[in-house]
């Protein structure tokens, strides 16, 4: 309930009324919904998001996040990489780690809901 709150805070309005009741997402189409908000951030807040994987040891892997935001317009005479800003990221050497997610799904609904914070807190 928190997560859609914060989403309709910042102004993602595009939850489909069927998909869930009183606020709670079912669980077989939650991965839906973050997709299309990750879409959402992209094409109106520039903001990508990357899961990665990292491997701890020999048996143990972890997935962390990068939050990168991408200039409005971008210019064919640069390299996309010279352009991009990370403003946040929950990386093992650096940022704000202290241990990564089990799952894919765990750590993109963990970058979107850290999004969608920064985001609130730009517009304050």
């Amino acid at each position: 309930m928190e997560f859609i709150k914060l989403a309709e805070g910042v102004g993602y309005n595009r939850f489909n009324p069927y998909w869930f009741e009183n606020y709670e997402l079912c669980p077989e189409t939650w991965l839906l919904e973050m997709t299309l908000l990750q879409k959402w951030l992209r094409e109106t807040h520039y903001i990508r998001l990357w899961v990665e994987y990292s491997f701890i040891d020999s048996s143990t892997m972890e997935y962390t996040y990068k939050i990168i935001l991408f200039p409005e317009e971008l210019s064919n005479n640069k390299r996309l990489t010279d352009q991009w800003k990370i403003i946040d990221s929950f990386q093992p050497y650096g940022g704000t780690y202290s241990g990564g997610w089990k799952t894919y799904e765990e750590t993109l609904e963990n970058a979107l809901k850290k999004a969608l914070k920064l985001i609130k807190q730009s517009k304050t």
